[in-house]
């Protein structure tokens, strides 16, 4: 009997099918409208796009491209805002002050979407991003699916604990900063490596409850980084660049 074997990008595409038959029945499974990801652009630089959703939504998002080849399969970074943001592209202020400086120098397609349908830690806007992600795919970005990173501020950053934890098969790593982390109720938060910053200053998730609820999951084995930050203020998200800078090297071994 003779083997079907399928391409790597083919493998992760039926998995992440998988996951998503798992949990939704066919008639309330979000997707995206593939044409609307065929026409993206991918020459050096920012893009500013969107993508019709099968619920008839429209999801803004801003993309960074360092130029793409043929063949290439690069790293993708979806890089989730933080709340109390107006505007369509929500996501373009963190993705340019914060996360692209901080980690460009990876080689990467960023990806900074809009928080169209609630909060990022929630079942919706999951599986908004796991709808995007499959779109991704079958759309034959330069992507490579084994390589995906979720990063985040504030929500944002809540929201990266959220995803990465329900659904793990889906992330490589994840980036949090200055968030609340719902690591202990979440099946699955201990198998995706995660990069956590927080200041001591931050007012709004404070820094001693945070730091009780990322030890206990050190303790119990999950691969965390925590970097703590002295001074800056919960806000003030441009100032965390220095401490993301120090994440480069961390994903860089994770994503090699």
């Amino acid at each position: 009997m003779q083997c079907v074997r399928f391409s790597p990008r083919i493998l992760a595409l039926l998995l992440i099918c998988v996951t998503l038959l798992a949990s939704c029945s066919p008639e309330d499974s979000l997707s995206v409208k593939l044409s609307d990801l065929e026409m993206v652009r991918f020459d050096p630089g920012y893009h500013f796009e969107s993508v019709e959703l099968s619920n008839k939504t429209v999801l803004p998002f801003v993309l960074h491209s360092p130029g793409v080849t043929a063949n290439s399969r690069l790293p993708l970074i979806i890089v989730l805002h933080p709340g109390q943001l107006t505007g369509e592209f929500q996501g373009e202020v963190i993705l340019k002050s914060l996360f692209f400086p901080g980690l460009g120098d990876l080689r990467a397609i960023f990806v900074a979407p809009t928080a169209v349908l609630g909060h990022w830690a929630s079942e919706a806007e999951l599986e908004l991003i796991e709808a995007l992600i499959e779109g991704m795919i079958e759309a034959d970005w330069p992507i490579d699916p084994s390589r995906i990173v979720l990063s985040g501020f504030s929500a944002g950053g809540t929201g990266t604990w959220y995803m990465t934890g329900t659904n793990p098969a889906l992330f490589r790593a994840g980036i949090s900063i200055a968030a609340e982390p719902l690591a202990g109720s979440l099946e699955g938060t201990r198998l995706v490596p995660k990069y956590v910053i927080h200041s001591r200053a931050d007012l709004e998730f404070l820094f001693d409850d945070v730091q009780i609820e990322v030890q206990a999951e050190i303790d119990a084995g999950a691969p965390i980084v925590f970097a703590l930050v002295d001074d800056l203020s919960h806000n003030a998200f441009y100032a965390y660049l220095p401490a993301l800078e120090g994440a480069r090297l961390w994903l860089s071994e994770i994503l090699n």
